[in-house]
Order: C-alpha cells, then sequence, then structure tokens
C-alpha cells in the first residue's frame, strides 16, 4: 500500500498498489493490493497496510493466498505492522517445500 505522496515510479521501478487506483493510477498505482488483478508469482514486495485490524487481516489472506498461488516460484513479501496494544490473532504459516502448510 502507497500512494503517489509517498512513492515514485520511475524507470527504476517504484510502482505500488493503492487504496484508491482510479485516481493514482496516473503516478504508477499497479491497483489495490487486494483485488484480484494483482497477482505477482515471483518478486520481492514491501507492504505497509493501514493501521486497521480488518485491512491487515484481509492483507495477511492475501499474502498468504498469493504464497500459495506462487507455487514453487520466489515470491517474498516483508511486512510492517505497528506495535499493537490489543492482541491480534494472525499466526504466520510456514510453507514447506511441497507447498503444504
Amino acid at each position: 500500500f502507497a500512494s503517489a505522496l509517498n512513492c515514485r515510479a520511475d524507470h527504476f521501478g517504484g510502482y505500488f498498489g493503492s487504496l484508491s487506483p482510479d485516481v493514482e493510477v496516473f503516478f504508477g498505482s499497479l491497483g489495490s493490493f487486494l483485488d484480484n488483478k494483482f497477482n505477482p508469482t515471483e518478486g520481492a514486495f514491501e507492504v505497509n497496510p493501514p493501521f486497521d485490524l480488518h485491512v491487515m487481516d484481509r492483507c495477511a489472506n492475501r499474502i498468504l493466498e498469493l504464497l500459495n498461488n506462487a507455487s514453487n516460484n520466489r515470491l517474498s513479501f516483508t511486512v510492517f505492522l505497528p506495535e499493537w496494544q490489543t492482541p491480534w490473532t494472525f499466526q504466520p504459516i510456514v510453507l514447506q517445500e511441497d507447498g503444504e502448510a
């Protein structure tokens, strides 16, 4: 998640997913990270979702979906979350080499 205010798309890359892709597509937005149109099968991505429990939960589920669909390709996500005062129940799932959780 980013916006044209904190990310720059140029010939070095810098493309981003955003919550307002209809407006930010002109500045390099690839669309919503949560949308099924964003389906990378390889690459390394930084994810910094809005600090809202519902959005963070949807983001975690989307990452797991993408990792499961990536098969044996190299796909990774670095996720930045706030230090949260209330417990959040997301538990990371480590995939085995055969793709099973």
